[in-house]
């Protein structure tokens, strides 16, 4: 993993949205220095003062976080949201025209895109002390409180974050250990990972699971138990039915 490189949101400059309607500040892209056309990923913090239609990314998953002020009403195709609960993540395609009705005066918001069927991005809001998965990159934006973040390599070196500050990091792969200094913390967290690479650990755990459920049934002691096991009462009329779930 490269190392933590970490930084305050207000030494970062305001620019133009896309559609010139507000005010954004990036905080990363990949690859890095993409633009608003060519990103893979892009994590930004967006200053929203008046109503009017968010900027259309054609072919961009995107997420949202409501960080400080009233929020917003986003209304679009399918889409009647109303953006006013602090830290509270909502989802929606970047191709869909969604216009935003400012709740209450200016708001601040966290976003989170990703070019669809090339990367996915996990976003979570960390109140309490946990390990975070590195992806291969991703960003830790602490936003109530001091935390302390911690790489598993050898050589890490614990990175401490006060209120907007960030760290950020690619090439990873390594898990972060977050700690709040307090028990009123607030970390907003966001791995990304390529696709073809979660397909793949989906079916590495597929295949160990078929592994695992051939294991039990060719097992002597575990044979003989099912062996043992009175058969399940049937009840006229009820047909048996299994429904099997892939998370």
């Amino acid at each position: 993993m490269s190392g933590l490189q970490p930084f305050a949101l207000a030494d970062l400059p305001a620019e133009p949205w896309k559609n010139g309607g507000g005010r954004t500040r990036t905080v990363a892209t990949w690859p890095a220095g993409a633009g608003l056309s060519d990103f893979d990923a892009r994590v930004s913090v967006a200053t929203i003062a008046a109503s009017g239609p968010f900027s259309r990314f054609p072919g961009i998953d995107r997420q949202i976080v409501l960080l400080s002020g009233g929020g917003v009403r986003l209304r679009g195709p399918g889409i009647d949201h109303h953006l006013d609960m602090p830290l509270a993540p909502f989802a929606f395609a970047g191709e869909a025209e969604v216009e935003a009705t400012v709740l209450g005066g200016p708001s601040e918001d966290f976003n989170v895109m990703v070019r669809r069927g090339r990367w996915r991005a996990r976003v979570e809001v960390l109140r309490t002390a946990r390990h975070w998965p590195g992806g291969v990159g991703g960003v830790l934006l602490a936003w109530r409180g001091d935390w302390t973040v911690l790489g598993d390599a050898a050589d890490a070196a614990p990175v401490r974050l006060t209120p907007g500050e960030c760290v950020w990091w690619q090439n990873g792969g390594q898990a972060l250990a977050c700690a709040p200094a307090g028990d009123a913390g607030a970390l907003l967290a966001v791995a990304f990972d390529s696709v073809w690479k979660w397909a793949l650990a989906l079916l590495h755990r597929v295949q160990a699971a078929i592994v695992l459920e051939a294991n039990y049934h060719e097992h002597p002691a575990f044979r003989r138990r099912s062996l043992a096991r009175p058969a399940p009462a049937r009840h006229a009329g009820l047909a048996g039915r299994r429904t099997a779930h892939l998370s």
